[in-house]
């Protein structure tokens, strides 16, 4: 019993001080929380930023029906607009044509003004024929550099173009021969026509 009035004629005598550390205590708890709710904002504000941006990505690829043949791939795989749109190279290579290199080509030399999201741009690069060694020896970096539909942030990323990604076999043919050989079994058959014609005179 005692000890319960000592507990009470504590409290009383103390009351002003318990108070103000229930006080204070009070705040830190008030203040933690809002740092919570505000950094669960801010975490949630970056995803959806994240998820919402222009994500433009580059690689080089084989054409399936014929794997000679790589294209360079640049697509907008985010979910905004990607406004002026600029290429830089580490180092330049020859293309299809070898008197053309790859920092003359349209899209290298003078960006894309925009690029929608999804949109996938295929443009032919090299013939891997009697170049594959020469090209695996070379590390090219393509830079690319862009802002979102509403130019309130600049985006940079870097690609590396590995050809020793690439399979060293070749299947099918090019539909160009394809279509060329047709034609000349075409020739061939109109010729046979055109003699048995002539016999037939």
């Amino acid at each position: 019993m005692s000890t319960l009035t000592e507990l009470l004629n504590f409290l009383n005598t103390n009351s002003g001080a318990i108070q103000a550390l229930a006080t204070v205590i009070l705040v830190l708890v008030t203040f933690y929380y809002a740092w919570q709710v505000r950094h669960t904002v801010k975490i949630m504000r970056n995803s959806e930023e994240q998820r919402n941006r222009p994500r433009i990505v580059i690689f080089i690829e084989q054409r399936e029906n014929w794997l000679n043949l790589v294209d360079l791939v640049i697509s907008n795989y985010g979910n905004d607009l990607a406004r002026e749109v600029k290429f830089s190279i580490s180092e330049d290579i020859s293309l299809i044509d070898k008197d053309k290199k790859l920092s003359q080509l349209g899209i290298i030399k003078n960006g894309i003004k925009d690029l929608p999201p999804q949109r996938i741009l295929k443009m032919p690069l090299v013939i891997l024929t009697d170049r594959l060694e020469e090209l695996r020896k070379i590390d090219i970096k393509i830079t690319v550099s862009y802002t979102d539909s509403i130019k309130s942030k600049n985006f940079s990323e870097t690609f590396s173009v590995d050809f020793n990604s690439l399979i060293e076999q070749q299947i099918g043919e090019l539909p160009i021969y394809k279509l060329s050989r047709s034609i000349e079994n075409i020739e061939k058959t109109l010729q046979k026509i055109e003699r048995k014609l002539e016999k037939t005179r």
